[in-house]
């Protein structure tokens, strides 16, 4: 049986799996897995060893590569998109305010090379 999606709200995703029918996500670095109940398997690629979730554990993928989540006999796990990080506010911020403060030089500086000379010459 293939791994069913049994609920979705913002950011989460909930699936239910069977054994030897896994859960593929690719390009999902920084997703949380939780095991919500029985065994999940996971396997990353580029990681030398497996990841065995219980029931109230959960995993945050490494990297970018496909992650494959099995299930020991049934079980059900929720997968959670990463939350925005301080880093990530902080490097929008910066590149917000290095952008108005280069529009404000843009709209303070003369027009014409004319200008420029004119101005130059009155300071």
């Amino acid at each position: 049986m293939k791994p069913e999606l049994i609920a979705v709200s913002k950011g989460l995703a909930e699936y239910r799996l069977s054994e030897n029918a896994p859960l593929r996500l690719s390009k999902a670095p920084g997703h949380r897995i939780e095991c919500l109940s029985g065994t999940a398997w996971i396997t990353v690629q580029g990681q030398s060893a497996d990841f065995i979730l219980r029931a109230g554990q959960s995993f945050d993928i490494p990297g970018d590569g496909l992650t494959l989540i099995d299930a020991v006999g049934a079980g059900r796990v929720r997968i959670r998109l990463p939350a925005p990080t301080a880093i990530g506010w902080a490097a929008r911020l910066a590149a917000r305010l290095q952008h108005s403060l280069h529009g404000q030089a843009a709209a303070a500086a003369p027009a014409t090379a004319a200008e420029a000379s004119s101005h130059a010459s009155t300071v």
